[in-house]
């Protein structure tokens, strides 16, 4: 994990419980195994409910390159229209490499 506020950065390496797996890293957050880094949208319920409660709350994560690709065309599934308004709406995701109003990827950092 890693910690950020202004100019200091603080990076955790070693825990005694660790996971890749986003479900198994909040249902062992929810259980009390320990702390854990999550975007606010997925854990807005858990908050809501007091569940869970948001510590460090003036440290964040610096952004992680997020990126959608996919085929220019005249023609995109509506699936994927949905997800990527999902995506970007309200999350500082920002559409780059505009051909008319479709995107060829969303970003969270630079082109």
């Amino acid at each position: 994990m890693v910690f950020q506020l202004g100019d200091e950065r603080i990076e955790v390496s070693e825990c005694a419980y660790s996971t890749n797996d986003g479900e198994t890293q909040l249902l062992m957050i929810r259980e009390g195994f320990g702390v854990g880094q999550f975007t606010a949208r997925l854990l807005e319920d858990y908050l809501r409910s007091g569940e869970l409660v948001e510590i460090l709350q003036t440290w964040w994560r610096p952004a992680l390159p997020f990126n959608i690709v996919f085929p220019p065309g005249k023609r995109r599934c509506a699936r994927l229209s949905v997800f990527v308004e999902w995506l970007t709406e309200g999350s500082g995701l920002r559409r780059v490499g505009m051909k008319s109003d479709r995107p060829k990827y969303i970003s969270s950092q630079g082109p």
